[in-house]
C-alpha cells in the first residue's frame, strides 16, 4: 500500500518525501509501513525494536515527521512519538541505529559484555559463507527458511527431551530451558529477519551452549543441517568442530 498523501503537494514537498524512501535502511529490514511512510524492525534477545515515520505536515513552510522511536534514547527504553524537522531525519535515524547497535554487543539482562561468549560466537560466526550478497538486507528464501525451521525444531524436541530427564539437577535443566527459549525466538522470528540477521542470532545461541558445556552444544548436532549446508548456507564443518573441540563425528 503507497503512503497516502494530502491532496495538494509541491515537487519541493515531494522531494523532502523521498529521503524517507532513500533513506539508507541497510542492515535493517523494512517492513510493509501500513498508511505510513517508513517501518523498520529490528529483534534483539526477545525484544522488538522499531522506527517508523507514520506520518508528516508543513508548519511556517517546514516539514516535519511523526517519528516513533524504540527505544527512544539511551536515557528511555519506551517506544516514543515525537517530530521532527525533515532536516534532522537523517540525524535521528542514525541515533536510533547506534543505539540498537549497542545492544547487539552489549546483553540487555545484565548491562554488560560477556567476551567469552562473544568470542564464541564470533568464531562461528566467522565460519559461515554466506552465498548471498544481499545477506545483510534480504531474508533466506522459502525453501532455507523452511530447512532452517525444521533444523530449529528438530534442536528444541531434542533439548525438550533433555530437559525432562528426571536424572538431571536444576541447574542443567535450567540451562536447556534457556536454549529452548532462545531456539523457539528464532524459530519464530527467522521469517522476519535478514540472512546475517539470522545467522548472527544461530551462532549466538551456539556460543550461549558453548559456554555452558559441550554437552549442550552437541544437541545441536543434527541431519537437519547437513541439508542447509547443501542448500548453500555452506559451514566449515572441520573449523566448526575445531573450534568445539568435540568429536571427529560431530556431525555424524
Amino acid at each position: 500500500m503507497k503512503p497516502k498523501i494530502p491532496q495538494l503537494h509541491t515537487v519541493s514537498e515531494l522531494e523532502k518525501l523521498a529521503q524517507v524512501k532513500n533513506l539508507d535502511t541497510r542492515p535493517f529490514m523494512r517492513s510493509p509501513p501500513g498508511d505510513g511512510l517508513l517501518l523498520v524492525k529490528d529483534i534483539q534477545n526477545g525484544f522488538e525494536f522499531h522506527f517508523a515515520v507514520t506520518d508528516w505536515k508543513t508548519d511556517t513552510g517546514k516539514m516535519l515527521f511523526r517519528i516513533t522511536r524504540y527505544p527512544y534514547s539511551s536515557d528511555s527504553v519506551d517506544p516514543k512519538e515525537s517530530w521532527i524537522e525533515e532536516r534532522n531525519l537523517k540525524e535521528v535515524w542514525e541515533r536510533w541505529v547506534g543505539l540498537v547497535d549497542y545492544y547487539r554487543t552489549v546483553d540487555p539482562f545484565d548491562g554488560s559484555k560477556d567476551p567469552i561468549l562473544e568470542q564464541y560466537q564470533d568464531e562461528f560466526f566467522e565460519n559461515f559463507e554466506m552465498l548471498d550478497e544481499d545477506a545483510e538486507t534480504k531474508p533466506f528464501d522459502l525453501d532455507k527458511q523452511v530447512l532452517i525451521d525444521r533444523y530449529l525444531g528438530d534442536t528444541i524436541h531434542r533439548l525438550q527431551a533433555k530437559s525432562r530427564d528426571p536424572e538431571i539437577s536444576d541447574a542443567d535443566r535450567q540451562v536447556y530451558l534457556d536454549l529452548i527459549f532462545k531456539t523457539n525466538h528464532l524459530k519464530e522470528t527467522q521469517t522476519t529477519q535478514s540472512q546475517n540477521q539470522t545467522v548472527k542470532e544461530l551462532t549466538g545461541i551456539w556460543a550461549y551452549a558453548r559456554k555452558k558445556g559441550l554437552k549442550y552444544l552437541e544437541i545441536f548436532k543434527s541431519e537437519a543441517i547437513k541439508e542447509l549446508m547443501k542448500s548453500g548456507i555452506k559451514y566449515l564443518i572441520e573449523n566448526f568442530e575445531e573450534i568445539a573441540d568435540a568429536s571427529r563425528k560431530f556431525f555424524e
